[in-house]
């Protein structure tokens, strides 16, 4: 039997001509294994799996190095002119804004000249000082805000570890980069069921974010969201 081995993917024998594999724009990258607050819905440090316990705290410079070139290497295969690189946590300013910067640095310096790289670090705002914020902004880095409204009564569940508010620091966060909207990248909102959306919609309206993305929360049939009653297996499905 002649077999007729395929060219590198994406290869040209496809069955389907509407079929176009497309190449990853976007890569998510862990700067910080741990985190300063204790959201009560978090699906990581309050969910099962408590695998984290055994890893890192922080991402070590050499595997910095290999994610970049396997992005550089992604982008060269695909010719990319551009890609976006999301840097996230646990908090991943919980050592300072030096290791989302040599990350950000890690992956620009790997890619093809031609390629464009936009940097932005996801945070809970708790350690956004000034200085922090100036140092981003030098380095290229885009910030993006942690949030579940834009007022205090919306963030109960983002508390630290002593159980006080994460509020107080996270507005000062927002205020400082409403002041600085290059640096804006944005805000992340997890819905809480049990909130008024427009009410949680207009307040963080107050935030002046360039645009909000709204999550919802980390579940399955065995842990649901706040609000909903498990349900045993193969009950789910409506009678």
């Amino acid at each position: 039997m002649t077999t007729h081995p395929h060219p590198p993917w994406p290869h040209a024998l496809l069955d389907l001509t509407a079929h176009r594999p497309v190449p990853f724009r976007q890569f998510v990258l862990k700067v910080h294994g741990r985190c300063n607050l204790d959201c009560t819905y978090c699906y990581l440090y309050q969910g099962p799996d408590h695998g984290w316990r055994e890893r890192p705290a922080r991402t070590s410079e050499r595997t910095m190095r290999r994610a970049a070139d396997r992005i550089a290497e992604h982008v060269r295969t695909h010719g990319l002119d551009a890609v976006r690189v999301e840097l996230h946590g646990g908090e991943p300013l919980l050592t300072g804004p030096d290791p989302v910067i040599a990350y950000a640095r890690a992956v620009r310096e790997a890619v093809p000249a031609g390629c464009r790289v936009t940097a932005t670090v996801q945070t809970n705002g708790t350690r956004l000082t000034a200085a922090a914020l100036d140092r981003l902004a030098g380095a290229g880095v885009r910030v993006g805000l942690s949030l579940d409204g834009g007022r205090a009564a919306h963030n109960a569940r983002r508390v630290d570890r002593a159980g006080r508010p994460a509020w107080p620091a996270a507005r000062a966060a927002a205020e400082r980069l409403a002041a600085r909207g290059e640096s804006y990248a944005g805000i992340l909102c997890t819905i809480d069921l049990a909130a008024d959306p427009l009410d949680v919609y207009h307040s963080l309206l107050e935030l002046r974010p360039p645009g909000v993305d709204f999550l919802l929360p980390h579940a399955n049939w065995g842990r649901p969201p706040a609000g909903i009653d498990p349900q045993p297996p193969g009950r789910h499905r409506p009678r």
